[in-house]
């Protein structure tokens, strides 16, 4: 037997008044949402012109690291940590690679906030933030030192 969800999308002109929308914008959000809750299906059809993909991911968030970094090389295997206080559940998967630019990406209830945003969002808190983010870098520098070192031992 098959079970889930199915959720339909006809943009009612009446209430919209752009009826066309960019598929591979809803494709990508689409994909974004499969990585944040692994293990979750999802197919996007567009009944316009027949076109199809299919998400799936079992791993979420190190399938996600694994794709952002698809076209590096990893400096070490993917660091995931989670946790929960008071009801609040985090997820970090993060990896080095021999990139000299970081690509850092958040999601609040599956939603992509800018490090940006949380700044301007938050001000009094830019000292906590810059303080949890440099915890969270040297963490996984003391990660990857040690899992590194492991590879050459």
């Amino acid at each position: 037997s098959k079970t889930g969800t199915k959720v339909r999308f006809m943009p009612d002109p009446e209430i919209f008044s752009v009826t066309n929308f960019s598929y591979t914008t809803i494709v990508e959000r689409m994909q974004e949402c499969a990585f944040l809750l692994n293990g979750l299906t999802v197919i996007v059809e567009d009944l316009r012109d027949g076109r199809s993909e299919t998400f799936h991911y079992e791993k979420g968030l190190d399938s996600f690291v694994e794709y952002l970094n698809n076209d590096k090389k990893p400096l070490h295997d993917i660091v995931n940590f989670k946790g929960n206080r008071d009801g609040i559940n985090i997820e970090v998967s993060m990896q080095y690679t021999d990139t000299y630019s970081e690509n850092i990406v958040s999601f609040v209830n599956n939603v992509f906030i800018s490090p940006t945003v949380v700044f301007l969002l938050y001000p009094q808190n830019e000292i906590f933030i810059s303080f949890l983010l440099a915890i969270i870098h040297l963490i996984a520098v003391f990660v990857a030192s040690l899992m590194i070192n492991a590879k050459t031992d």
